[in-house]
């Protein structure tokens, strides 16, 4: 997902012709990695490792979409960026926690399914609107 994130902000980077930047930001996070992938690995193996990537995959993010703002302080607000973040954390948490009862896990997928069925054929005008 942060790969995703990351990606907004780097192809902006790109456009506006800020190629020296852009390894600066990713070579930061390169870094980040290598350094708790050796504190961790050892402690958590490959748990550790994973905590390590998305620590540096955050990173990563925060580099470049602060960056990028600097470039065009119009570009991306982060309000756009925290709903999502939050979701994916809270269904991370809710997976995690439902991990062994698979039909509550896959039936509160379904029930947030619904609900955003039901969220985007009441705002379809409105979301139609904000594409074009």
């Amino acid at each position: 997902f942060f790969i995703f994130l990351y990606s907004l902000s780097i192809h902006a980077e790109l456009y506006l012709k800020s190629t020296k930047y852009v390894a600066i930001n990713t070579t930061i996070a390169a870094i980040i990695n290598i350094i708790l992938d050796v504190i961790l690995i050892p402690a958590y193996g490959m748990t550790g490792a994973a905590v390590a990537t998305l620590a540096s995959y955050i990173c990563l993010f925060l580099n470049h979409y602060f960056y990028s703002r600097k470039l065009s302080p119009r570009l991306f607000p982060l309000k756009q960026y925290v709903f999502p973040i939050i979701l994916i954390f809270v269904s991370m948490i809710i997976t995690y926690l439902l991990l062994d009862l698979w039909i509550l896990r896959w039936g509160c997928a379904f029930m947030i399914f619904i609900f955003f069925c039901f969220y985007f054929s009441k705002h379809r005008k409105e979301l139609s609107e904000y594409i074009n």
